[in-house]
């Protein structure tokens, strides 16, 4: 019994998001790179949802009659506003593209990095 009241707080969490994940299996249409979910399935569990979203950076497309809406993490929102900012950016672009084809020989070792 000790056992179990012990494991019991681990576990939890765990079979809460196992029963998460089979609900997005069951109720979300997963398309190319996102997961498409009606309006009134989403709201019927929107705080889950939202915690998908956040936890596995999940981008769910919200559909309705008027359009649809896309919810992301912030994690995610900012990394698309950082990809944006360096591709708007031909310079730092150039050299990210540069820094990629140089040779890792020619390169210093991160231990010789003074920073």
């Amino acid at each position: 019994m000790a056992t179990t009241w012990l494991i019991a707080p681990i576990l939890f969490p765990v079979v809460k998001m196992l029963d998460a994940i089979q609900y997005v299996r069951n109720y979300v249409h997963m398309e190319m790179y996102m997961y498409t979910i009606n309006a009134t399935t989403f709201r019927k569990d929107l705080f889950n949802l939202i915690d998908i979203t956040i936890k596995f950076n999940e981008v769910l497309n919200i559909s309705t009659k008027e359009g649809n809406a896309i919810l992301l993490s912030e994690e995610e929102y900012n990394g698309l506003l950082a990809t944006a900012e360096i591709l708007s950016n031909r310079e730092l672009y150039t050299k990210i593209r540069e820094g990629l084809d140089e040779d890792l020989e020619a390169c210093v070792a991160e231990n010789e990095v003074t920073w």
